[in-house]
């Protein structure tokens, strides 16, 4: 079974939860990346897939607080 994201490209797949675990690491160092990558168990495939939990990064919080 091929599980697609919301745009219908296909999801990356991890063998291991380490493996999947090591890659959103990865990718949550990049400047970029504002909302939290986590791994995940997908139910289709069994699996492991990387996703955001909506969260934003510690690094990233900043941006968004308007307070001083």
């Amino acid at each position: 079974m091929e599980c697609t994201t919301i745009l219908n490209k296909p999801k990356k797949k991890f063998d291991t939860l380490e493996e999947a675990i090591v890659m959103a690491k990865k990718l949550n160092l990049q400047p970029q990346r504002i909302h939290k990558l986590v791994a995940y168990k997908c139910s289709k495939c069994f699996k492991y897939h990387i996703g955001s939990n909506g969260k934003l990064l510690e690094k990233n919080i900043n941006i968004y607080n308007t307070t001083y």
